[in-house]
């Protein structure tokens, strides 16, 4: 009983941090990419807005990251057995659960508005 629950969170874990180092790597490509893209535009160059823009594109990449594994996750275990179909299964709760905690962070700071769809 405890050797189960005990691979539960080892696959729950694993699957957080793998989500999380997916976001990072690519978050930085992002920062490649927005990098020379301010270095060639126009103008001086405003260390607050490049900072700005740096740090919602790590929101942005975590988030779709988290909601790209729901897809994925079920997608991987339906084609793969054994042992591996726990880490895919696993990755997919593990989007679930940080796709949960986004929104809910996204609604308290009112950065999207889920259940008010085009009133005025």
């Amino acid at each position: 009983m405890m050797e189960t629950i005990g691979e539960f969170l080892y696959s729950l874990l694993a699957g957080i941090g793998k989500l999380l180092l997916v976001a990072v790597i690519v978050w930085m490509i992002g920062l490649i990419i927005l990098l020379f893209r301010e270095l060639f535009r126009a103008g001086d160059l405003n260390i607050r807005t490049y900072l700005y823009k740096v740090w919602k594109m790590l929101l942005v990449c975590n988030e779709f990251i988290a909601y790209g594994s729901l897809i994925v996750g079920p997608i991987m275990a339906y084609r793969t057995e054994g042992d591996e179909r726990l880490g895919y299964i696993m990755l997919s709760i593990s989007g679930l659960i940080l796709s949960v905690i986004y929104i809910y962070i996204r609604k308290r700071v009112k950065g999207i508005d889920l259940f008010k769809f085009n009133q005025k």
